[in-house]
């Protein structure tokens, strides 16, 4: 089977949380020349990305009605649940075919839950933790470990390739992700 590797002249990709990553992550993005905009849940690091070039979504359900990709990088558990599951959040107004990249560290149960309720939606997501800091962001050289579905994982390499080192598919996720 044949992947469709993403273009990034074609692609619209917009990420969630501008925190001490997310933020570096997106400047990365946008300095590489993707078509991507941003969205916080407190306006002053949205203020400072906007500032640099990056487009400001107005809320979590603009930014998902006109992205192809949804990188987040958020806090904490509670943060990923409220944006992915509250009732204006991302899988609220997620496309079926949309990309999820979920790069926040959190425990394994939300991680479970958004599998699961990706699946359910027709969104691909994948786990991509991040190895490395923030000056390894700003330089791009972590590494990304990637968990889920290979054909989605190789769709988005041209994304790595702007974050990144190296990258690695890990495997699939777990049966009962699923």
């Amino acid at each position: 089977m044949r992947t469709n590797v993403l273009n990034k002249h074609k692609v619209k990709l917009g990420f969630i949380g501008l925190g001490i990553m997310g933020s570096r992550l997106t400047q990365r993005l946008h300095a590489s020349g993707w078509n991507i905009q941003a969205w916080n849940r407190s306006p002053e690091p949205a203020r400072e990305l906007r500032q640099a070039g990056v487009p400001i979504a107005e809320s979590v359900v603009d930014l998902v009605a006109d992205s192809d990709v949804i990188l987040s990088s958020l806090a904490n558990d509670a943060a990923v649940h409220s944006v992915y599951c509250d009732s204006a959040g991302v899988f609220a107004s997620a496309k079926p075919g949309t990309i999820v990249l979920e790069m926040s560290t959190i425990s394994p149960q939300p991680s479970h839950l958004l599998h699961r309720e990706a699946s359910s939606l027709g969104v691909s997501l994948l786990d991509l933790a991040i190895s490395g800091s923030a000056p390894a962001v700003e330089a791009g050289t972590v590494t990304l470990l990637a968990g889920g579905d290979q054909n989605t994982f190789e769709q988005c390499r041209p994304i790595y390739a702007s974050l990144a080192k190296q990258w690695f598919l890990m495997g699939a996720a777990p049966p009962g992700f699923r």
